[in-house]
């Protein structure tokens, strides 16, 4: 990524998968004693993003962790453009349309697994 110089008043600007991921679970209990590890949810996303500092920001950033927030616990959801010339090894599901919370247009979003 180019570094940004004294003249530029934007951050540079690149095509980045953005991932998000949130977790569903507590990974110990209340009592100190241990549980079972909790489970994540990760959401893919392709899109344009702007860096500031270690930082990742702009919409399809947002998109990636509103993907996140629809995923269960364990699965991996993407958008179906970012997995669509996935390599063979990468089992997906079916699409299926989503509405995404500040997101004007839906969005066809699969599950993806591995074989």
């Amino acid at each position: 990524m180019p570094a940004m110089d004294s003249s530029s008043r934007s951050p540079p600007r690149a095509r980045h998968s953005s991932a998000a991921w949130r977790s569903s679970g507590p990974s110990s209990s209340t009592d100190g004693s241990t549980a079972s590890p909790p489970q994540v949810r990760i959401g893919l996303h392709a899109a344009e993003a702007q860096r500031h500092g270690g930082l990742y920001r702009g919409k399809g950033v947002h998109v990636a962790a509103r993907i996140a927030a629809l995923a269960s616990a364990g699965e991996i959801l993407a958008s179906q453009d970012t997995v669509a010339t996935a390599p063979p090894t990468v089992t997906l599901s079916s699409p299926r349309v989503a509405t995404l919370k500040g997101v004007s247009e839906p969005l066809a979003v699969v599950t993806v697994g591995s074989r």
